[in-house]
């Protein structure tokens, strides 16, 4: 710092917080400090201003930094002041740097908020670790190699104590053109190459268990349609109304080494295979698919393992795994040293995340695994690799009740309604950029409250709903009875307009019984006849335009 006394009349200095001419004035963000910014002791006519940064006249091709106060007056002699004086090149050197600097930090803020925003994904959050009960383990798989991913490590360890293991692959992964095409080589593969690519992926599995110790016996593939599951759940339930494969031209396992060759593609087949198979080996603890994976199999394998349980009215432990969430892991390569951690946007209500920490054993051995998956390994390397990590993440299961009001939600303010609906709702996991950035009135939670004689199914949309969007919704509900009996009731909503759908022969035809919008909320009121007694409901919503699926919630599992 120096001794500086300007030596020009003063009145045209640097503006404040600005850059330009010390004689001018001008320059860039011209501001005058207003008169309540005078003290006592001042000269009147005389103003007082701070950060003065500029090109001074007094030193020639220099650079004036002032972090000391200055005065201007009007005709009266002008005090010293304290300023820094870096002169020529070396100070405008050390104001582009710093500009750059302050740019840099503001961009990065904007991007990281950016970015939080549409993928929020991205951005994990630490977990309590945990560890694999003890007792008979159940994973559940949609394709060969996401029982590798979600639970390499869980697998061997309890291999290794003795522990009894079954891992049941509900698809052979035989759906999929672009593993089929680099298998065969083919362009367009035919239903043949995609039999191939199934047969393929089985063996690829066999090996993958024995590096992890599991016996070929204790793998089971039910051979289901890969790609379709979701067909299955939704449309092809009965055993009267089996679905063709897209991929392999059949109605029914086509797999000598599946459980069930034959077994036709239909959801209660299903069902029957998933019921069978928990009631002979009766696991303590069972692994499968997270509601909010973005897969249609992992979501749809969700959903039937979900069913199955509760009209099995299972007491053990469930856990669920989650493989798919929008550019989730990140980064896409192995990390053996670091955690893996869940989404934020997947934190919070319907379940309590824990991660398994791994030995460098047992990271090892997942390697290895997954490298079994060579048809894989052609096509999503990277992906494949960002699983090798240093935890394996499960979160734990909870089945609360639906939730029981003494008056109608409508009349409850949006924060009780809010606190009513905590832990009772299924919510979507939207992560598609375009949509975000438009923020459509998708659907973005659906939840259950009972008050009287109703139930009230509540819909929540980020913006307040609008009638002139020409958006659809269906909303999908599972009662589940003593004995394992299930009833369906459907809705399609378009505007406030309900009406009931008829997807199944154990479908209700129950016209609601009140529509109301309240602020960005739309709330349905059911009448409970026929309904008492259920034990569970099971429900999901989803949000389509022009007949095209674009958002959904996961299955939710509530206690009646």
């Amino acid at each position: 710092m120096g001794n500086f006394m300007p030596r020009d009349p003063p009145g045209k200095y640097v503006p404040f917080m600005g850059l330009g001419s010390c004689k001018t004035g001008a320059g860039l963000l011209f501001k005058r400090l207003p008169s309540t910014f005078l003290k006592p002791g001042i000269p009147k006519g005389w103003r007082q201003k701070r950060h003065l940064v500029g090109l001074s006249k007094a030193v020639p091709g220099g650079l004036v930094v002032g972090l000391s106060r200055i005065f201007e007056g009007k005709g009266e002699s002008y005090p010293s002041v304290n300023l820094e004086v870096v002169h020529g090149e070396a100070g405008l050197r050390k104001l582009f740097f710093v500009i750059i600097a302050i740019a840099a930090f503001f961009v990065g803020i904007f991007l990281y908020a950016f970015f939080r925003y549409l993928y929020p994904q991205w951005f994990g959050v630490n977990v309590p670790p945990g560890e694999a009960p003890p007792g008979k383990i159940l994973v559940i798989a949609p394709h060969p190699d996401d029982e590798t991913l979600a639970a390499a490590g869980v697998i061997a360890r309890s291999v290794k104590k003795g522990i009894p293991v079954k891992v049941v692959v509900v698809t052979c992964g035989d759906g999929y053109p672009k593993a089929a095409s680099a298998l065969t080589g083919k362009r367009n593969p035919g239903a043949e190459d995609f039999l191939r690519l199934g047969k393929t992926r089985q063996k690829e599995a066999v090996a993958a268990m024995r590096v992890l110790g599991l016996p070929e016996e204790d793998l089971i593939f039910l051979g289901y349609p890969d790609s379709a599951l979701e067909k299955l759940w939704d449309s092809n339930w009965e055993y009267e109304n089996v679905y063709r494969g897209a991929a392999t031209k059949t109605t029914s396992v086509p797999y000598t080494g599946a459980r069930e060759p034959g077994a036709p593609y239909c959801g209660q087949s299903l069902v029957d295979s998933l019921t069978e198979l928990i009631e002979d080996f009766r696991p303590t603890t069972v692994y499968y698919p997270h509601p909010g994976d973005e897969h249609p199999d992992h979501w749809a394998t969700n959903a039937f393992v979900q069913y199955v349980l509760a009209k099995m009215n299972y007491q053990g432990q469930a856990f669920t795994y989650l493989v798919h969430c929008s550019y989730w892991p990140e980064p896409p390569l192995a990390q053996p040293d670091k955690p893996l951690k869940p989404p934020l946007e997947m934190t919070g209500e319907g379940g309590r995340w824990f991660d398994v920490p791994l030995t460098a054993e047992e990271i090892e051995l997942k390697r290895r695994a997954l490298n079994c998956y060579a048809t894989q390994q052609k096509v999503m390397k990277p992906f494949l690799s960002a699983f090798i990590r240093s935890t394996e993440l499960f979160c734990a299961c909870s089945v609360p009740s639906v939730p029981v009001l003494t008056e109608a939600p409508a009349s409850l303010p949006v924060s009780d309604l809010e606190a009513a609906l905590a832990g009772a709702r299924s919510k979507s996991n939207l992560g598609r950029l375009s949509l975000r950035l438009r923020n459509v009135p998708s659907l973005d939670s659906l939840g259950i409250l009972k008050q009287g004689e109703f139930f009230w199914l509540v819909l929540k949309f980020p913006p307040p709903v609008s009638e002139k969007v020409n958006f659809k919704y269906e909303l999908d509900l599972r009662f589940i009875f003593p004995g394992g009996q299930a009833k369906r009731l459907a809705y399609q909503i378009s505007g406030q307009d309900v009406s009931v759908l008829a997807k199944s022969p154990n479908a209700l035809i129950f016209p609601p019984a009140q529509v109301t919008k309240k602020e960005n909320y739309l709330l349905i009121a059911i009448p409970d006849q026929d309904l008492r007694g259920a034990l569970y409901v099971l429900f999901a919503g989803k949000t389509y335009l022009g007949g095209i699926m674009f958002a959904k919630t996961g299955y939710r599992l509530l206690k009646v």
